[in-house]
């Protein structure tokens, strides 16, 4: 963020400023897709935050209980993000945590359990 002397900010949590290599850094394999969820989720708070937004109302993470849209599949939500952020983040994310993520609108990602 920039200040009103234009000098860069501390963010906190601290982030990379590459949205997919922090999203990559969050997931392992072998992690649950709700773990995984919650891990990128976590990460797109992050982002949330340093760009001003209130995470809380930006961000959020939803069970296959909590949507009826998706399939059976975890989903890490950030709508205000980048222009479609969830296209590029899948095929990292996929490859991070070796299961399949899919976005299901482009400013989401979906975490299958069973794939």
């Amino acid at each position: 963020m920039i200040g009103p002397d234009l000098k860069i900010l501390p963010l906190h949590p601290p982030i990379s400023h590459d949205l997919n290599a922090d999203i990559a850094k969050a997931l392992k394999p072998g992690m649950t897709a709700e773990a995984a969820a919650r891990a990128v989720h976590k990460v797109l708070c992050a982002y949330a935050a340093a760009e001003g937004q209130k995470p809380e109302i930006e961000c959020m993470v939803k069970g296959p209980a909590d949507h009826h849209y998706a399939g059976n599949c975890w989903i890490a939500c950030w709508e205000a993000g980048p222009y479609q952020w969830g296209i590029p983040a899948s095929f990292v994310a996929m490859d991070a945590g070796k299961r399949l993520v899919e976005p299901y609108y482009s400013f989401d990602l979906c975490f299958y359990e069973g794939e």
